[in-house]
């Protein structure tokens, strides 16, 4: 998929941006011009200049209330894209809407779009089209599998123009433009962010007449007004300015109850003397509540949102915003995009929008709706770390102190009843920032307070498998009350064994969970527990509500962002089939092209900027209490002065052919670090470095150089195909004859085995750290570890134990014989500089 984008100038600068991606004239692909200031005629002659240069595109247009190009925002624009798929067919059809009910345009446009299968039908809808509430509802009843994206197209405001539609061809009035992406390959997102929050009891609309709302509740809807809202002094408003600054109106809103959190804005036609909708209509017995626009809210559905797009390919993003959102909350189209940054997401203000949510589609006012497609699989990951400093918002200032002038002259018991549940929302706005409002669980807003108190090192995401499959079966509240069983007996669990004052508990959307763990409990301990809750809960069978629920577990530790590793690592896993995943510092995630791009910059100022470090990790002689032996671990040091892991770069670094490298500065650090000391360090060398005649002849070179190189030992790091190969075999000569030692990694699982032992007659072993972190609870790997050792004996073999975190495992592997230790109980990696001088004693010190 290719895709171009620009605030369109003139038909120059597009021929250019056109070569710049190398996009031929001849492409098949579809054309979107949306603009905020072109009249018609003029539209009409853009597009018409456009089809001279793309003969075969498809080309649709709309005028719009605003633009949003690259995350930003712009008043009088026109902005061009253009997309041209691979694989996928484009269809675009016209409707004329004109003196036909919303069930005959509905079947038109069901017959043209019937064969769609969960891909998504954008539909503008030009003049100010009134009927849409009633055109959505008949859709949703005609087909389940159209999901509709638009909306009313945008008013030109400067000129006070309804909002009309346009081809090539002309602006054709009381139309329907609608346009899909179709194939087998097509991958469709849609969301929506709506921020609206109900404060009130469930009404009933009893009377109307077109988009005029006359009775609520059996009263004339002006004088309901009244008495709920106190608004004495209504009246109409002739431009959108006037409207945001003084219609009070619009600070409240009705929200459609069974419908989501759809809402609808109302205005007074003094005309009429009638409250009505704002290019919509409902039905008489419309049920609806009162609510308002809630920032904090706002942010919240950013979040969920940011996860749910994370869950499916996307390439490319568009959004259909509301020129309502833009006026009660001026910045919100700027910041709640701002997790799509690297994406440079374009968009449009509408008059009202039409989206998908909870399994139907429905007509909105104010809402935010986020649509992608992607014909590969590319994955966007959001930053939503973007959004912490907006964890402390508040709610409209200046509706609250609308309400609080309105109590003091509010004449009956609705209104103060009404207003003081706005006071007591407002009073709550804390708890309901922080508390996921259905399962109870704190959410992601609530874990960016608490790491501000406390250092979390650890963290398990916990994803529901089956949730797509459970809520088509058995609905979205049976779903969630059954996950909300799971995770109230994860909570006892936590405090019947008293884990949870080192272990809290968050939710992110209705199906992704995290825990995390604190530094006062060890990393040993902590995956020990995450397994207990695994155990007990990847496989969970209500046995009240008889649905059984799969969830997966993916264990992350020492990242610099958390959750933002969590949530890669969860994506990288997906594929992978154990449902208990432990990602350290030797695993390497599939990152998204965004992330991509950060450690390719990582990689770049690190090698040319001295970044690539040694970090050592000490390894304790247990027969002499001492350390005097080292291994050297990657870091790169980024230009904010972070140190990164090789689980952040290492994938990256193969695939761009940058390891040697890498590999070849770290090597001669270490060499530089351990010249003049007197213990032995091991570095880890792979099949990229013995693969590259270059790396090998430098390092024989380097050696050749090196006092005492028996001081050096070489751990290997790669596959047993690698290790069976006779470019290897050649290696491990040569070091013996440099008088190097030689280490064999993963012993007891992974590509180690006797045969290999035998093979290469190696000077130390690793027991696997997987049998050391089961060593209490786990006979069989007690007995496996005894093996270990005795066949070590028996070939004159030094042992070394990795992942030692706690006394009680010191304990045993003392007992029985096991040569060295290495793990956090002795020693974090650490630079040169943190190293003792010498060599001394290391006491046992507790990390639980």
């Amino acid at each position: 998929m290719i895709s171009v984008k620009q605030l369109y100038k003139d038909i120059g600068s597009f021929c250019r941006l056109l070569d710049e991606h190398q996009l031929k004239r001849s492409a098949v692909c579809l054309v979107k011009i949306f603009t905020s200031c072109l009249s018609q005629d003029n539209a009409v002659s853009v597009a018409k200049a456009i089809r001279d240069i793309l003969p075969n595109a498809y080309i649709v247009g709309s005028t719009a209330a605003g633009i949003i190009f690259e995350g930003r925002q712009y008043e009088d624009e026109t902005m061009v894209l253009v997309e041209k798929y691979e694989h996928l067919n484009i269809r675009v059809r016209q409707f004329s809407w004109k003196e036909k009910s919303a069930r005959s345009l509905a079947e038109e446009v069901h017959r043209s779009f019937r064969n769609a299968n969960n891909e998504t039908v954008h539909i503008l809808f030009s003049d100010r089209y009134y009927d849409v509430n009633n055109f959505v509802n008949e859709i949703s009843a005609l087909s389940p599998k159209i999901r509709l994206a638009g909306g009313i197209a945008g008013d030109l405001l400067a000129s006070d123009t309804p909002g009309f539609v346009f081809t090539d061809e002309g602006v054709p009035s009381c139309t329907a433009l609608a346009f899909s992406v179709t194939g087998e390959e097509a991958v469709c997102f849609i969301d929506v962010n709506t921020a609206q929050e109900p404060i009130s009891p469930i009404f009933t609309v009893t009377g109307t007449d077109g988009c005029l709302i006359k009775t609520i509740e059996g009263e004339p809807a002006d004088q309901w007004m009244y008495r709920y809202l106190a608004l004495e002094d209504m009246r109409s408003f002739g431009d959108w300015k006037s409207i945001a600054d003084n219609d009070h109106l619009i600070r409240f809103q009705m929200i459609l109850e069974g419908h989501g959190t759809a809402g609808r804005f109302t205005r007074y036609d003094e005309q009429a003397k009638s409250l009505a909708l704002y290019f919509s209509q409902i039905e008489p017995g419309t049920k609806f509540r009162i609510g308002y626009t809630n920032p904090s809210k706002c942010v919240r559905d950013c979040y969920a949102l940011c996860q749910n797009i994370m869950e499916q390919p996307v390439e490319c993003v568009f959004v259909y915003t509301c020129l309502f959102r833009k006026l009660y909350m001026s910045n919100s189209s700027k910041w709640e995009l701002l997790p799509f940054k690297e994406y440079n997401v374009c968009g449009i203000f509408m008059m009202g929008e039409i989206g998908f949510i909870d399994g139907r589609n429905e007509f909105f006012n104010g809402s935010c709706l986020v649509t992608g497609i992607a014909e590969s699989k590319r994955y966007l990951m959001p930053d939503i770390s973007v959004l912490d400093e907006f964890t402390q918002i508040e709610d409209d200032m200046a509706t609250m102190e609308f309400a609080m002038v309105r109590q003091k002259e509010a004449m009956s018991d609705e209104s103060r009843n009404l207003i003081t549940e706005l006071k007591n929302q407002r009073l709550k706005t804390e708890r309901h920032m922080y508390v996921d409002a259905r399962l109870g669980l704190s959410n992601v807003l609530k874990y960016k307070e608490d790491r501000k108190r406390q250092k979390f090192n650890k963290l398990c995401m916990m994803q529901m498998e089956n949730d797509d499959m459970l809520i088509s079966f058995a609905g979205l509240d049976a779903y969630l009350d059954n996950t909300l069983e799971i995770l109230e007996k994860i909570q006892a669990f936590l405090v019947q064994e008293h884990y949870d004052r080192h272990i809290s508990f968050y939710c992110v959307t209705q199906s992704i969970f995290f825990l995390t763990g604190t530094e006062a409990l060890s990393k040993t301990h902590f995956e020990q527990i995450m397994r207990e809750i695994y155990e007990d809960f990847h496989f969970y069978k209500s046995s009240t509500l008889g649905l059984s629920q799969m969830a997966r577990f993916v264990v992350v530790m020492q990242q610099k962002d958390m959750l933002q590793g969590g949530l890669n690592a969860l994506q990288a896993t997906k594929d992978i089939q154990s449902r208990f995943v432990v990602c350290d510092e030797k695993s390497s995630l599939t990152l998204t092209y965004a992330e991509e791009l950060r450690v390719i910059e990582l990689l770049n100022y690190a090698i040319y900027n001295d970044g690539v470090v040694p970090y050592y990790q000490g390894i304790r002689d247990n027969h002499s209490g001492q350390i005097h032996y080292y291994e050297a671990l990657m870091r790169l040091i980024g230009a904010d002065g972070e140190v990164n892991c090789p689980m952040v770069f290492l994938a990256i670094a193969q695939k761009y052919r940058l390891y040697s490298t890498l590999s070849h500065m770290m090597i001669e650090r270490v060499l530089r670090d351990f010249a003049n000391r007197q213990e032995s360090v091991s570095i880890n060398i792979s099949a990229y470095d013995v693969n590259s005649k270059d790396f090998v002849n430098w390092f024989f070179r380097r050696l050749g150089e090196f006092p005492n190189p028996d001081r050096i030992t070489v751990e290997f790091v790669e596959s047993e195909d690698f290790r069976e190969s006779e470019e290897f075999m050649v290696f491990v000569k040569r070091l013996r004859q440099a008088g190097c030692r030689i280490s064999v990694d993963d012993f007891g699982t992974g590509y180690s085995s006797l045969e290999e032992v035998i093979r290469l007659e190696p000077d130390y072993i690793k027991v696997d750290g997987s049998i050391i972190c089961g060593l209490k609870d786990k006979p069989k790997n007690m007995i496996l570890l005894k093996t270990i050792i005795f066949l070590a004996r028996q070939l004159g073999l030094n042992t070394i134990a990795e992942f030692v975190e706690n006394e009680e495992t010191q304990a045993l592997l003392e007992q029985n014989g096991l040569d060295y230790s290495q793990g956090y109980l002795f020693s974090e990696p650490n630079p040169l500089g943190a190293l003792p001088d010498f060599s001394r004693v290391y006491e046992l010190r507790s990390r639980i």
